[in-house]
């Protein structure tokens, strides 16, 4: 079957000169099965580091612009020795860099964390293919080019980016980040006993996790996948890379507003001062009431919790099991608030996002009674009976933003 694999090689699969005869024949090998190739390289493992620690001695002031022309030299050579490897193995390859007129990541000016322009990319992608019928081309990971022909760099995970982006453009079914891991684990292995490694999970669980530490993946790379590319986390082993690992699914969407289509219960219990464990058991009276917990939240002397449920019983449970028992001092709630979520790629890096909600419900004169932000996804509660006008409000914003991605 003919098929176009994407593999992106990092870490401390790249640690030393020695190890780039190891991948050589880890590439060889799936080159063997019939597969086109196109391989995206890390620097050697301390490279990008050592040439940003000198670029930073030589001169303290240097600019972002040329501070990326120097970091990203690392990944020149990466590129240049693993093709000269795989010449040694009998297997005809070419590395392409910046410097080449065949680049094909096109990117703005961001420097330090630059954009692909993906139509660009795509474009310049077109002279790759017919190359790749018997050659396996070699990619610089991390760099970009702008259109006046800059040197950029795409900030943290930069690589992945870089095989995600290429991998979209080509069309390829799957994109393989070869690291020193072997994929996602339920847990980090330094902070927690026997983790267990997750086979498959969506972009969006991933996103999760990535926004909340975990180093396998940068956010940034899950932004590029479509519906019909799948990305792979494994490391060489029995059966090659392409078997294995961890698979991430699905896409990370644009900007989406959704409106909860039931009314929630605020409710609100300040906390005996002395007692510091009033969350769970609110939480815990919700549940035993037979309601949902949607959000908790402590600040000062009150736990604010919105719950989906049988609101006298949740407010005579907390009673009972928080209140006369000693840990609250009183409590109060309403029936009729509603949620809005708006999510979606990116939304955490958009400078004065939440001003920009704000903004335009205050003008409205919709009154805010409760928000919450967790990364990349941001509710909103509101007053029930103003949930129309801030879902139009707030859908107005969504638009915009979803026509800048």
């Amino acid at each position: 079957m003919d098929t176009t694999l994407v593999v992106k090689i990092g870490g401390s699969v790249l640690e030393t000169a020695q190890s780039l005869a190891r991948v050589a024949d880890m590439i060889c090998e799936e080159r063997q099965k019939g597969s086109k190739l196109l391989v995206v390289v890390s620097a050697l493992k301390g490279t990008t580091r050592s040439l940003l620690d000198d670029a930073r001695m030589a001169n303290p002031a240097i600019s972002g612009k040329e501070l990326d022309s120097i970091i990203g030299l690392g990944e020149v050579t990466a590129a240049r020795l693993l093709s000269q490897a795989l010449v040694s193995k009998g297997v005809k390859s070419m590395s392409i860099d910046p410097s080449s007129p065949l680049w094909p990541i096109i990117t703005d000016d961001t420097f330090g964390d630059a954009n692909p322009l993906i139509e660009e990319c795509e474009e310049k992608v077109e002279d790759l293919k017919p190359l790749m019928e018997d050659a396996v081309l070699v990619v610089c990971g991390f760099l970009g080019k702008t259109k006046d022909g800059s040197m950029t760099t795409l900030g943290a995970g930069g690589s992945d980016t870089t095989a995600v982006v290429l991998a979209r453009c080509l069309g390829s079914r799957e994109v393989i980040l070869v690291k020193d891991v072997d994929g996602v684990y339920s847990g980090d292995p330094k902070e927690v006993e026997m983790p267990v490694k997750v086979g498959e999970l969506s972009a969006d669980d991933m996103l999760w996790l990535a926004e909340s530490g975990a180093r396998v993946l940068h956010t940034k790379a899950l932004r590029y996948l479509t519906g019909d590319l799948r990305l792979r986390i494994a490391t060489p082993g029995e059966g090659g890379i392409s078997r294995g690992g961890s698979t991430i699914l699905g896409v990370i969407p644009g900007v989406a507003v959704e409106m909860d289509e039931e009314p929630l219960s605020m409710i609100t219990v300040v906390r005996d001062s002395k007692n510091s464990k009033e969350v769970g058991s609110v939480t815990s009276a919700i549940r035993n009431a037979g309601g949902e917990v949607i959000s908790a939240s402590s600040l000062g002397r009150a736990v604010i919790v919105y719950a989906r449920g049988p609101y006298r019983e949740m407010l005579r449970e907390i009673h009972e099991e928080v209140v006369r028992k000693g840990s609250g001092v009183a409590i109060a709630g309403t029936r009729r608030t509603a949620m809005m979520s708006i999510r979606g790629r990116g939304l955490e890096e958009k400078p004065g996002v939440l001003y920009n909600l704000v903004k335009p419900l205050a003008e409205g004169g919709v009154n805010i009674v409760g928000l919450q932000t967790v990364h990349s996804h941001i509710a909103v509660f509101v007053e029930w009976d103003e949930r129309d006008k801030a879902f139009e409000v707030l859908g107005e914003v969504g638009r915009r933003w979803s026509g800048r991605e």
